[in-house]
């Protein structure tokens, strides 16, 4: 234990570094989400605050960020935006568009095989995932956070009456877009 006015070690110097990569998601609730880096690294924290300084709250998926990142114990975080690059977005721009927020995304590569209206069974924000079920005796759909970000959507409630284009997950029926048709 050390005493009183005794000196302690030096904080090792934090080395900023550029990095340049992908939005891969931002939530505008929590104000935060992640950029894949080109250089193959750890994603990177990209926070709110960071994003303040050049006049945004958040970012759309898919937005081309270079950035000044340092590496804490905790992993990369971004502590400078140098730029932003909007025409590799792969969702509507909420702050830009809020009106297109609910919109239907399509998405590159998809494999969708059906469309089919259902009720959300049950959705947990925290864990990230929940169900929709398409009727007494068929296969809850899983639908995962990414699928609501993707479409402009921070939650959704049970008895929700949604939209959703399936896909083949690992484990079952997979919800790969989502359209609310309800409030």
């Amino acid at each position: 234990m050390m005493a009183l006015g005794e000196a302690s070690e030096p904080m090792a110097e934090e080395q900023t570094v550029e990095v340049h990569g992908v939005v891969k998601w931002f939530d505008a609730v929590k104000g935060y989400g992640f950029v894949i880096a080109d250089d193959g690294g750890s994603d990177v924290l990209l926070h709110f605050s960071v994003l303040r300084e050049v006049g945004r709250r958040s970012v759309p998926e898919g937005t081309t960020v270079h950035c000044e990142a340092v590496t804490r114990p905790r992993g990369r975080q971004a502590t400078r935006v140098i730029t932003l690059d909007f025409s590799t977005v792969t969702v509507p721009d909420v702050e830009q568009a809020p009106e297109k927020a609910n919109g239907f995304a399509r998405h590159s590569g998809d494999q969708s095989s059906a469309y089919s209206e259902g009720v959300v069974k049950w959705f947990n924000r925290i864990k990230g995932y929940g169900f929709v079920s398409q009727g007494e005796g068929t296969q809850d759909v899983f639908i995962h956070m990414e699928t609501l970000r993707k479409a402009g959507i921070d939650d959704i409630q049970p008895g929700q009456r949604v939209r959703i284009a399936i896909g083949k997950g690992e484990r079952g029926p997979l919800a790969s877009e989502i359209i609310l048709l309800d409030g």
